[in-house]
């Protein structure tokens, strides 16, 4: 039996694998992200816990919440390969300067990574949601 095909196949074969998840771990572009979130809403998940809640809209604009009523509207830009988030509530706080991640496709939905030069830091999934934001506000009824 002639195995050169299979001492040949399996390198070839782990250089295909690694090669597609070479590509797979590419962050988005603006462009892609862009056309992966336009019009939908995503939950944000970390640790099993559901944290936020982000709507995106049309002109790279965003309106945010923590889910807890209060929400901010903001907008996004791509920066040095990341896509970058400046929200109106924040916008005259120099100390809040804009929140910079890397987004992935996921399994379920997107995987963002926030920018920290300093340390790594963990992945947050995005799972896309049919539910609307509740923005009620903090001092409705009040």
């Amino acid at each position: 039996m002639d195995t050169s095909l299979c001492r040949c196949g399996l390198p070839a074969l782990a250089l295909w694998t690694l090669s597609m998840t070479m590509a797979q771990a590419q962050p988005m572009t603006l462009s892609e992200f862009q056309r992966e979130t336009l019009g939908k809403t995503y939950v944000f998940v970390q640790n099993g816990l559901d944290y936020g809640a982000e709507r995106y809209l049309p002109q790279n604009r965003v309106e945010w919440s923590f889910l807890d009523g209060h929400c901010i509207f903001g907008k996004y830009f791509e920066w040095q390969g990341k896509i970058c988030f400046s929200y109106d509530e924040y916008g005259r706080d120099a100390d809040r300067p804009p929140q910079c991640w890397t987004f992935e496709r996921g399994d379920q939905g997107l995987e963002a990574r926030f920018y920290d030069p300093t340390r790594d830091t963990p992945v947050v999934q995005m799972l896309p949601t049919t539910d609307p934001l509740i923005c009620p506000g903090p001092d409705v009824g009040s």
